[in-house]
């Protein structure tokens, strides 16, 4: 995301892939003019809906703790050869009594998610350097626009600009980082179970401190 955008329905259209390392990606970045905005850490909670199952579905409900804390709701996957779906954030001033509203509502939270990113910006488009704990390095390209029309315009900019920085189009994925842990330790879990309410927080706590990125309870 390129910050807090409260209330407003954007299309968020997106690509990702994995790298050994950054320096490459980042000499890229500055030959075609991308800025480095910033840098933070960030911990993701990830929930589940108490009737339907977001993992069928595709969509998302998670609660990102960082330096700004947010809300996120993406619906289902527009796009097959993109991660392209609805998206509406807002920001959350007590990223704690969020989660206990929507455990309160029957939401059940399924995973975490924690990882260092430094946010590159250039014309509109966003490229993330993410050091994703317990799955490695990732460049993540990302458009948001409001109007669905545009859609195939900025799937044909991703692609270019993946191309101009040196991602492997072999390791190009859709999945999100969620499902990317899920299929790691798939062997380990038969599914994503609930977190314990009373283990959450502490949960959250030790993420952020520690090289974790999903733990399953």
């Amino acid at each position: 995301m390129f910050g807090i955008t409260c209330g407003v329905c954007l299309i968020e259209t997106e690509i990702k892939g994995k790298v050994k390392n950054f320096a490459y990606i980042r000499d890229r970045l500055v030959h075609l003019q991308f800025k480095k905005v910033r840098s933070v850490r960030e911990v993701d909670i990830y929930y589940n809906h108490p009737i339907r199952d977001f993992g069928q579905t595709g969509e998302v409900l998670r609660i990102r703790k960082s330096n700004t804390n947010a809300l996120t709701y993406k619906g289902h996957v527009l796009s097959q050869r993109t991660k392209t779906r609805h998206e509406y954030q807002s920001g959350v001033s007590n990223a704690d009594a969020m989660s206990k509203v929507l455990q309160s509502l029957g939401f059940k939270p399924c995973g975490i998610i924690t990882k260092s990113r430094e946010i590159w910006e250039y014309n509109g488009i966003n490229a993330n350097l993410d050091d994703v704990s317990s799955l490695g390095r990732f460049v993540e390209v990302e458009i948001m626009s409001s109007d669905h029309q545009n859609t195939a315009d900025a799937e044909k900019q991703l692609f270019t600009v993946a191309e101009q920085i040196g991602l492997d189009i072999k390791s190009i994925t859709t999945k999100s980082y969620l499902e990317l842990i899920q299929e790691k330790f798939r062997n380990d879990v038969s599914d994503v179970l609930p977190i314990r309410p009373e283990k959450l927080q502490m949960l959250c706590k030790e993420c952020s401190k520690q090289n974790h990125a999903l733990e399953f309870i």
